[in-house]
């Protein structure tokens, strides 16, 4: 009795809470003893698990609260992968224990598919048009770097969410997909919603299931449609500003964008530039802008205003990144990301930009 209470103990699983059991043997050339140690990912700290390499075997068994994303390390060398499989074999190199070869898990193969088809239909391609984006920002050619940025956004956002959509349609209860389907929503309700409603009910009822739908249901009050939620932003001299004071004045009956960005953030000094010319073609038409930095320092938020020159309204959010309510509000994870206000003071658009910010300006203009 008391080894069957320590063993669940150390693994983290409870007579009232179901377990993952698994084995997983490995083998690796170029290695004669040492230790593997079992870590969830993310957490280098508090081993799950080890066992004894032994001839440069080893083999683990045991158990933990449910299938994950996990780092297997050997002495100094490491590997990330998925585990959900009953029995599991590692055969690698020592040397390159990183490229390891997992047979076994469904999950992880799923995850190899997946990167295969984003290096097919995604990487490539955007490698090659970042290459001609930087050429086209250095010679200042705003108009053809507004083409190609367009292009890249469309296939990290569209085609890499049909990718996913397809991936977690065909494999609904895969952890693999409740995994990946946190990770793709940029900020999105209706994403979100849609990859939840295609999780079946083992996949649901994983961490990451869980998770989901928790994000899902944070996101649904900044869905496209919804008015804009308030929040007190701070001006360059100090003043406040609500959002529901501005919407009733001075952007009253007007489009509005709102920019966040950060003085640290390189993509999002450049996507001043588009936003410029939008400024240019639009102000004075019945579009607003405003810019919330979500800088931690307020010196360097100040130093990069004036370094941009910022023709329109320019705030500071003063909890910074990691405790900006703002950011919570509209499910921001990475910047720039641009909301387009419709003239009522509802949300359009969001995580917008270059061509297609303008094509939706124009859109609503001539509603």
């Amino acid at each position: 009795m008391f080894c069957l209470i320590s063993f669940y103990i150390v693994t983290g699983c409870s007579s009232r809470t179901s377990c993952y059991r698994f084995t997983l043997r490995g083998e690796l050339d170029g290695m004669k003893y040492g230790k593997m140690f079992l870590y969830k990912q993310g957490d280098s700290r508090h081993p799950l698990d080890s066992a004894e390499v032994s001839g440069g075997k080893f083999v683990l068994k045991t158990a933990v609260p449910e299938p994950g994303k996990f780092t297997i390390q050997v002495n100094r060398k490491s590997l990330i992968c998925y585990l959900d499989g009953e029995e599991m074999f590692l055969k690698g190199n020592y040397d390159s224990f990183s490229k390891s070869k997992l047979e076994g898990s469904p999950a992880n193969d799923l995850d190899k598919k997946y990167q295969n088809l984003l290096d097919k239909y995604v990487r490539s391609e955007c490698d090659s048009l970042l290459r001609e984006y930087r050429k086209a920002f250095g010679a200042n050619d705003v108009e053809l770097g507004d083409r190609l940025m367009t292009r890249i956004l469309q296939l990290e956002n569209e085609v890499q969410f049909q990718l996913t959509e397809e991936l977690v349609r065909e494999n609904p209860n895969s952890i693999f997909s409740a995994h990946i389907s946190t990770l793709v929503l940029g900020g999105s309700y209706e994403k979100g919603k849609k990859l939840y409603d295609l999780l079946g009910s083992k996949a649901r009822a994983s961490s990451w299931g869980v998770a989901l739908k928790q994000r899902v249901e944070e996101l649904e009050r900044t869905a496209i449609g919804k008015n804009c939620p308030d929040f007190e932003m701070t001006g360059v001299n100090g003043e406040k500003f609500m959002m529901s004071s501005l919407l009733g004045s001075s952007f009253k009956n007007s489009l509005v964008i709102i920019d966040f960005w950060a003085s640290w953030c390189g993509p999002c000094r450049q996507e001043m530039k588009s936003l410029m010319e939008r400024y240019k073609e639009f102000n004075g038409r019945g579009v607003q802008f405003l810019s919330i930095s979500i800088d931690d320092s307020e010196k360097k938020w100040k130093e990069a205003y004036k370094e941009e020159g910022f023709p329109w309204l320019s705030v500071w959010d003063e909890k910074g990144w990691n405790n900006s309510k703002i950011r919570e509000i509209f499910g921001i994870t990475q910047i720039p990301f641009i909301i387009l206000l419709d003239k009522d003071g509802k949300i359009a658009a969001k995580n917008i930009r270059r061509n297609t910010l303008r094509e939706k300006i124009v859109e609503l203009l001539n509603q």
